[in-house]
């Protein structure tokens, strides 16, 4: 049996790790969109 407790931290890990995916991707984006303007 699994305990509300342990419910929460699976779905904090959960949602932070889709938070991180999903930063990831953005930064990865605006890298490609501002390439021309970063690189020299």
């Amino acid at each position: 049996m699994s305990h509300p407790d342990q419910i929460k931290d699976i779905a904090s890990i959960y949602s932070l790790s889709l938070l991180h995916y999903y930063l990831s991707l953005i930064i990865k984006e605006n890298r490609i969109k501002h390439k021309h303007i970063f690189t020299p």
